[in-house]
């Protein structure tokens, strides 16, 4: 693009969970673009994180508080949440299948509505944001493109599952269609949107959840402990995510091992899984990505543990946790989903690929102590050959595509 533009970022998520969205406000701001971007504050742990980096990055932000902040916008919102799951079956329009999917539509379109900045282009991320996204096109005339960093129709929905599923099915048929371009976080989330709206192969970009090659620092030169480090971290510290399998197949091994994860830690959780395995097992609290990324080099071994069931979008997405862990020159230990496979296949060097039961889980554990000397004299080399995977190298695909709009 030559002409510099003003871009329109919107997101039902907030800021800290949405790092995809930061790093095209990030990148295209350094282009000399002036973008701006809509999110949510939800009054928890993100709040904090989302500030930092809104105040590091001087990011022009309008944030609608999601929580009981405000209150007479929230009750609104959840009036029309409920309203709307019975007025979708009398006037199935866009308007309803999309507010009934999430009540973030009606309180983006609040906003939207009341713009008093240009907009030239707008980036829709998170499927809440798509159908504001599509309205604001059509309302100014300004082309859009949408990010599906998550295959929505193929989560394990726990209310209402089916008629949310085909909800979010129509929300996609009725406005991906009118987006200028449309991004995936994986060549198989890109596959499963394309199969969905009958699109020839290639016509959804594939962007990697990577990060900028800056973000790492290469592991210097110390003392190699005796204990093999794991490291694994995400919102949450919580049932459901393969931390069982590991952490039962560790204390069967009776290897020495050392595992870190980072995130906030479920109480139910700790109580069953961590308290009886202290002895390994260190918690850090979530801290901003800055230091996350910085601190990466410290382990050996990155988990991605995602387990296959009901869950397609687990099955096929691929983690922003296992670019970091690359990024950083870590050792993969990933579950055989669909997308690690794949992935591993294209690089066989950058990890090791386990079933998703203990006895694969202790083999891979045995494999990888024996290993390890081996795992970390590659570590540089690891190092150096994810510059190819990096944020700045995926971000071209979009402005590439931008500019042929």
């Amino acid at each position: 693009m030559n002409k510099t533009k003003n871009i329109l970022f919107i997101t039902s998520s907030t800021l800290a969970t949405n790092p995809r969205l930061v790093k095209n406000y990030i990148y295209f701001s350094s282009k000399g673009h002036t973008c701006r971007i809509i999110a949510f504050k939800y009054g928890n742990w993100t709040d904090d994180l989302s500030q930092e980096i809104i105040e590091k990055h001087n990011i022009e932000c309008i944030l609608i508080p999601a929580s009981r902040e405000r209150m007479i916008p929230w009750i609104k919102a959840v009036l029309v949440d409920k309203v709307s799951k019975m007025m979708r079956l009398i006037i199935p329009s866009n308007y309803w299948t999309s507010v009934a999917s999430s009540k973030r539509v009606f309180q983006l379109l609040a906003v939207i509505k009341k713009l008093e900045f240009p907009v030239d282009y707008i980036e829709g991320h998170t499927l809440a944001a798509l159908y504001p996204s599509a309205y604001l096109s059509k309302k100014l005339n300004v082309p859009f493109s949408f990010d599906v960093e998550d295959y929505h129709p193929g989560e394990i929905i726990i209310d209402a599952g089916i008629q949310e599923k085909n909800r979010r099915i129509q929300i996609l048929k009725n406005h991906l269609p009118a987006a200028s371009f449309v991004t995936a976080a994986s060549p198989l989330i890109a596959l499963e949107v394309e199969s969905l709206l009958e699109w020839k192969t290639g016509r959804v970009i594939s962007i990697n959840n990577s990060f900028f090659s800056d973000e790492f620092i290469d592991s210097p030169n110390v003392s190699p402990s005796k204990l093999v480090k794991y490291v694994w971290f995400s919102q949450k510290i919580t049932f459901g995510r393969g931390l069982e399998l590991f952490i039962e197949a560790v204390s069967s091994s009776n290897k020495h091992i050392e595992l870190t994860l980072i995130g906030s830690l479920d109480h139910d959780f700790y109580n069953q899984w961590i308290k009886p395995n202290q002895y390994f097992i260190k918690i850090l609290v979530p801290i901003s990505q800055e230091v996350l990324h910085k601190s990466l080099f410290k382990y050996d071994v990155g988990l991605i543990i995602e387990l296959s069931s009901e869950d397609v979008n687990k099955d096929i997405c691929l983690a922003n946790k296992l670019f970091a862990y690359l990024q950083s020159g870590l050792f993969l230990f990933a579950t055989n989903t669909r997308g690690h496979v794949e992935f591993l296949r294209d690089y066989p060097d950058a990890g090791l690929i386990n079933d998703q039961n203990k006895n694969d889980f202790m083999l891979g554990i045995e494999s990888i102590s024996q290993s390890i000397d081996e795992i970390r004299n590659n570590k540089n080399r690891r190092f150096k050959n994810s510059a190819m995977l990096s944020y700045e190298e995926e971000v071209k695909k979009i402005e590439l595509a931008m500019s042929k709009i």
